[in-house]
């Protein structure tokens, strides 16, 4: 049995939405749907372009988005 691309979102649980304020998955019609890999990928390609930036701005968006993790830079 294949799975349905709903159910691989990265944000499906039991037919609902993990991250939106919704009470039932809009399956394929979801502008938020991707995969786990998906979402991996999308964010090593936000690190890096973070990376690419003076120290200086790396050190602030860190601080904003990531104040948990400031060593996440160091994972790509």
């Amino acid at each position: 049995m294949t799975k349905s691309k709903e159910t691989t979102c990265f944000a499906y649980d039991e037919g609902k939405c993990k991250i939106l304020s919704i009470a039932k998955c809009e399956g394929e019609s979801c502008r938020f749907l991707k995969t786990k890999k998906e979402v991996q990928e999308s964010e090593k390609r936000a690190l890096e372009r973070i990376k690419s930036l003076d120290k200086e701005d790396q050190k602030n968006i860190l601080n904003l988005y990531y104040p948990k993790n400031k060593k996440i830079l160091k994972k790509i």
